[in-house]
């Protein structure tokens, strides 16, 4: 093994907007195609409000094909919304965005049986040419008939209805099958928003006064070794769950009313960007906010607070001119996966010549092996660590600006340590 670092170069993704992640997976996991192991990077069309703010139209994300729209079926053009039963003026739309959400679950269920899931978009489904751009779409109708399908000697077998609705996919490799677990988060969020128990027949009204919208995020998988896609799933999450209930609210036609209001539950956390109020997520939200309050019809999108199930994945410290600080990251052997960490600076005021060098100078060693230019790199520019002709690390340098200030970035990427050769 010979090693050796490249010096700071142009990073040749910044021409095609690839964001570093993607750049990496490709390079280190996918010998830069599209396609590897049942997961797909190729382009999917970004949420309108994240177009609306980028002028970005597609962005590379990892999907298994299934998910993916098929060259064979053509994309429904609206959404065919079809309710049994429509909630009444008084009630607020929850939206839980979230990982293995048991639709079927008695919590969510109304007396009779009926679901109080007026729809739900599972991203890692099948897609079968709904209106959503990938993934499978479903509205409370089709829920209530594959679960009246699934009943066996009078009660529901919920495990036949995951299947029927594809929640659960035994069918790919890459297939959802979270929700055969003892317990799964999303089921777990969704009760604390908005479960009731079924048995209490007197809370029935209440049950109805909170219908539910769901979204599933996609495996792990499609999430990236650090989070980083979460972003990507989540906004097309926020901007669904806005839509279908607005059209819900028109389908009602209440008079002298502006439509539901939606509280919108998001517990996961986002592990990479900023985190400064200027990432693409935080700008939608902002956003849809606004337009809801022009509306007087409040949107609440609830978010997690804490550091990633205690990982103590972050640390924070100040570097008087001229220190120095040493940070071990330890990374897994035999680990299949890239991983990832960033480096980031305070707010500098201005916005930042193209030129100007990092206001900090980092350098990195694996064991017993050489470390990094000493010197600092300029937004745009990327180091690579070299085993012979393949990369096995490199140091991208980002600039993230604002109005009148700018914060500088590293983002380190090592590859897999247990490799196919």
């Amino acid at each position: 093994m010979t090693l050796s670092w490249t010096g700071w170069e142009n990073d040749l993704s910044l021409t095609t907007k690839t964001p570093p992640y993607i750049d990496w997976l490709k390079l280190v996991s996918f010998d830069g195609a599209d396609f590897k192991d049942g997961i797909s990077l190729a382009p999917l069309d970004m949420a309108a409000s994240a177009q609306a703010i980028t002028g970005e139209a597609t962005r590379p994300a990892p999907l298994p094909p299934f998910a993916r729209p098929r060259a064979d079926l053509t994309q429904a053009p609206e959404p065919q919304i079809a309710l049994d039963w429509v909630p009444e003026q008084d009630c607020a739309i929850v939206g839980v965005i979230d990982s293995a959400i048991a639709l079927s679950h008695a919590r969510f269920r109304r007396l009779g049986s009926g679901s109080r899931f007026l729809a739900a978009w599972l991203q890692g489904g099948q897609w079968r040419g709904d209106a959503v751009p990938f993934g499978r779409e479903m509205f409370q109708r089709e829920i209530d008939r594959l679960m009246f399908q699934s009943h066996v000697a009078g009660a529901l077998d919920e495990a036949a209805f995951d299947r029927a609705a594809g929640v659960t996919n035994y069918q790919d490799p890459r297939g959802d099958r979270r929700l055969e677990n003892r317990a799964t988060h999303g089921t777990s969020v969704a009760d604390l928003a908005a479960g009731y128990d079924l048995r209490q027949s007197a809370q029935d009204k209440l049950r109805r006064r909170l219908p539910l919208i769901a979204v599933g995020l996609p495996p792990n998988t499609s999430m990236g070794s650090s989070g980083n896609f979460l972003e990507f799933f989540a906004i097309h999450a926020i901007d669904y769950i806005v839509d279908r209930a607005e059209r819900i609210g028109k389908l009602a036609n209440f008079p002298d009313t502006s439509g539901f209001p939606i509280v919108i539950n998001l517990s996961y956390g986002l592990q990479a960007g900023p985190k400064d109020g200027h990432m693409l997520i935080e700008q939608v939200i902002r956003a849809a906010d606004a337009k809801a309050e022009a509306e007087n019809r409040p949107i609440r999108v609830i978010l997690p607070a804490g550091n990633h199930l205690l990982s103590e994945g972050a640390a924070k410290f100040d570097l008087p001119a001229g220190a120095t600080e040493t940070v071990d990251w330890r990374i897994k052997p035999e680990d299949q996966t890239p991983n990832y960490a960033e480096l980031w600076s305070d707010e500098i005021p201005g916005d930042g010549a193209a030129d100007a060098e990092h206001p900090l100078a980092i350098s990195i060693a694996p064991p017993s092996g050489p470390a990094s230019p000493t010197q600092p790199g300029k937004d745009g520019q990327c180091t690579t660590l070299m085993d012979g002709d393949r990369a096995v690390a490199r140091i991208y340098c980002r600039k993230h600006s604002g109005n009148g200030w700018h914060r500088m970035s590293y983002i380190i990427c090592t590859g897999p340590t247990q490799t196919d050769d």
